[in-house]
């Protein structure tokens, strides 16, 4: 009888630290993957904002650049030049 006791003791045991070792894992794994809201945070329009000025930074020395090669070359004709430009260069007013 003993033995047979010690048997469902040991399989009782097992389960149960089983069973608590993938409780740990899967709050452990969600307490990981929860976003971290600790410290500084910014709020959308800060970081468009934040964007807005890095994207201006970057595209400050290739406009610089592309004024200088168009300065370069000699004005075409209205008829020739892209529509696109024509519309940048003198957009439509709303009237």
């Amino acid at each position: 009888m003993i033995p047979e006791n010690l048997f469902y003791l040991r399989l009782v045991t097992l389960v149960i630290g089983i069973s608590a070792l993938t409780v740990w894992a899967i709050v452990r794994y969600l307490a990981r993957r929860r976003p971290v809201t600790e410290g500084p945070a910014l709020t959308k329009g800060e970081l468009e904002q934040l964007i807005e000025t890095a994207v201006r930074r970057a595209m400050a020395p290739l406009e610089a650049r592309l004024e200088r090669l168009e300065r370069q070359l000699a004005p075409p004709s209205e008829a020739s030049r892209p529509p696109f430009r024509r519309e940048a260069e003198q957009p439509e007013q709303p009237g």
